[in-house]
């Protein structure tokens, strides 16, 4: 028996961004900034990915690892959005969250 996948459940997650990761960015090799972008696209599919790590004493916060960067975001899976917090190398991403 096959399973029928609603509607709800192929939509992908919209992905928004502080204002704030605009600077986090700027600084990022290009060839990083292109594995982030890649990881950003399998977020939309799959906002918890096996790699995603649960941000401890945050409810709905998470983060994966591209190389020595770290992508820390939100998740509001109710109305499917994700909220980029943070894009910044792993020594200092952690700061001012």
């Amino acid at each position: 028996m096959e399973h029928d996948v609603s509607e709800a459940e192929k939509m992908t997650y919209e992905i928004v961004f502080k204002k704030s990761v605009k600077k986090d960015i700027r600084g990022i090799p290009q060839l990083v900034m292109r594995r982030i972008q890649a990881a950003l696209l399998g977020l939309r599919e799959n906002p918890f990915p096996e790699e995603a790590k649960k941000l401890q004493g945050y409810d709905t916060c998470y983060r994966i690892r591209v190389g020595n960067y770290r992508i820390i975001y939100e998740v509001a899976a109710t109305i499917k959005i994700i909220t980029i917090m943070r894009i910044a190398d792993r020594k200092d991403v952690y700061r001012i969250l």
